[in-house]
């Protein structure tokens, strides 16, 4: 506004009077005086505008809320009997079919569990389908009298068993709100492709995860359900962005569920909660009822690809999970789903990728080859995250096969450029911010938008202080962003910079005869609430397997010692001696107890290999540690 008065003011004394010699000055004066006035009228009706806007989106989340918190479930006035549902789906189907336990008494339990656990405590549900659920139930004991009826439904791969669906797949009667109010009371008529799989399989969902706001947050906190607390320990976070799944899952809540990753969605939670999580080959499963964190489901970002996986209690639930949506079913609803059979065989026995053919039938366990990466070199993993490393060592060797020390081709520094790049190449978080149609960033993201904010201009001379003090890796990524987003011309750079990545990792892999690597599964463990946005580096580890396009999971393998509640910043790199190690120091206290995992990868495709790797480093440790409320 000030602007506009100095440039009318010069063209009232200069210009006008030239070009309009016949106008007396005090008629431009009254112009420009009018000209101001539109100007802040229009300013005031923008305000007035985006007000009444956040207004009526404020309405709807509270609206929702209660919606969720004022509906009646007749099913939790029924007695419930059985205790949680602390064993693996696998077991849980086994004692279904036998009959030592009935489908409504589980269901019932489940029920009881999510509400008073998931929901009052946790915070971890969005929306409650129990009495839809429990009728669902009934009716397979129903059904089970009947031999006939029986005979029709008795084949089903996961009968009974009580599924949570994160809050971003379609599901019938519920809505994928992402976490935001745009998307509240957009009830979906019938389910996606993906939800469609695991109920004709049997499965019966009957409960919704929290996930952060637009699901790009390693913490599950939106405005519109608020913050999901972990199982271990209430004051840390259950990561994200299926961070209600982990949640749900670890404390028995829900028997296994549906989550997604783009970034380590999956495998973060999996690591705070201690659970595994499983992320397929990218485009193994149909993307057919997955929500899009995009203004209308308009999503153009196709090079770091999203994808569906399993959350689970076991590996071989998770396979499980994954038998049914890799079915031939996928494929014939969705034709963009490869024509790939999924290879119990192999999940269960394993197969050295360069000596055995992927058509020759596995019928005894394998001895494999497996590198181990204990260190990316760009955020230094806290004591109980290298340990763990060492478990799943000291596991795989005890199980026959060989691991070998490797030294990534590309260290972190490349990866987290790249991804970065990649995940924010539009700018000013442009794409988020017209995806919220008028809800304001959450705090978490907020942090991270003084970054792009920054005018280019500035650039150079911050990134020189922040080097001069010491911190390397916050110049690293202000000079990676860029306020207005990258150009054609830099962001195929940056796709190129990822098929690089790949390219050094798959010529790693074929030049060692590699089968499969383990590394941390983060650089952390659960930080506590609030401090998920200014530790991203940690996430360094789960970013790779993104930007490979491999499969990845993570399976517990310990909790924190007493020892190990802490990070000596004097025995890091001189480059990660910084802020960010010290907000690690601080989210390091306290941790004795919570669980940690070890993140286990293989090349695109290997998806039944990486399991079978899970599920032996499973076998040897024997993971049976269990949140405090399930103990």
């Amino acid at each position: 506004v000030v602007s506009y008065i100095v440039l009318l003011t010069i063209s009232n004394h200069t210009f006008y009077p030239m070009l309009f010699p016949g106008t007396s000055f005090p008629v431009w004066v009254c112009i420009s005086a009018l000209s101001l006035l539109v100007v802040c009228v229009w300013s005031f009706y923008r305000v007035m505008v985006s007000n009444r806007r956040s207004r009526i989106l404020r309405e709807r989340m509270r609206n929702k809320r209660k919606e969720r918190d004022e509906k009646t479930h007749s099913s939790l006035s029924e007695p419930s009997v059985d205790p949680p549902v602390m064993i693996d789906a696998v077991q849980l189907i086994e004692e279904l079919t036998a009959g030592t336990r009935t489908y409504s008494s589980v269901m019932l339990s489940c029920i009881r569990r999510s509400h008073d656990i998931g929901k009052l405590k946790l915070n971890a549900v969005t929306e409650e389908l129990y009495d839809e659920g429990y009728e669902c139930a009934k009716s397979l004991d129903a059904l089970r009298r009947s031999r006939t009826k029986w005979a029709v439904v008795a084949d089903k791969p996961l009968l009974g068993v009580p599924i949570s669906i994160k809050d971003c797949f379609a599901q019938r009667g519920t809505d994928c709100t992402l976490g935001i109010a745009a998307r509240c009371f957009m009830h979906h008529e019938e389910d996606g492709l993906l939800v469609k799989l695991l109920r004709d399989a049997g499965a019966i969902p009957f409960v919704r995860s929290n996930v952060p706001q637009l699901l790009m947050m390693p913490e599950s906190d939106n405005c519109v359900w608020g913050a999901s607390n972990n199982p271990y320990d209430v004051f840390r976070t259950t990561g994200g962005s299926s961070g209600g799944e982990g949640a749900l899952i670890a404390s028995g809540c829900s028997a296994m569920g549906l989550g997604s990753d783009i970034g380590g969605s999956i495998r973060i939670p999996a690591h705070y909660c201690g659970i595994v999580g499983f992320k397929p080959t990218p485009a193994l499963l149909t993307k057919n009822g997955a929500a899009s964190n995009r203004f209308r489901n308009r999503n153009g970002q196709i090079a770091v690809v999203p994808t569906a996986g399993p959350m689970a209690r076991s590996v071989r639930d998770c396979a499980a999970m994954m038998s049914v949506l890799c079915s031939a079913e996928a494929r014939k609803e969705d034709m963009t789903v490869p024509p790939v059979l999924w290879r119990s065989d192999v999940v269960e026995n394993g197969r050295p990728m360069w000596s055995v053919s992927p058509t020759e039938t596995i019928a005894e366990p394998q001895c494999l080859k497996i590198a181990v990466m204990t260190t990316d070199h760009w955020f230094e993993p806290v004591p109980a995250c290298k340990r763990a490393v060492d478990v799943a060592v000291e596991a795989l060797r005890s199980m026959g096969h060989t691991v070998v020390s490797f030294e990534p081709p590309c260290d972190g520094w490349k990866v987290v450029s790249t991804y970065i790049k990649l995940m924010s190449a539009d700018g000013n978080w442009y794409s988020f911010i017209r995806a919220l149609e008028g809800e304001e960033l959450s705090d978490s993201y907020r942090k991270l938008q003084i970054f792009t904010e920054i005018p280019n201009f500035l650039r150079l001379m911050i990134i020189s202080a922040l080097n001069m003090m010491g911190e390397s890796r916050k110049a690293m990524l202000l000079e990676i962003t860029k306020s207005g987003g990258l150009d054609v011309r830099e962001y195929w750079e940056a796709v190129a910079d990822m098929k690089e990545i790949q390219e050094a990792y798959g010529k790693a892999f074929k030049a060692n005869e590699y089968d499969a690597m383990i590394l941390p599964a983060l650089g952390i463990t659960a930080p506590p609430h609030g401090m998920a946005a200014e530790l991203l580096s940690a996430l360094s580890y789960t970013f790779l397997g993104n930007l490979l396009h491999w499969p990845g999971g993570v399976v517990p393998v310990t909790t924190v010692e007493d020892s190990e509640d802490t990070y000596d910043m004097n025995s890091l790199p001189v480059n990660q001696r910084d802020s960010i190690s010290k907000l690690t120091a601080t989210a390091t206290k306290g941790s004795v107890g919570l669980p940690v995992g070890v993140q286990v990868m293989t090349p695109m495709w290997e998806d039944e290999n990486c399991l079978f790797v899970m599920a032996e480093i499973e076998r040897a440790v024997e993971f049976n540690t269990l949140p405090p409320d399930c103990d």
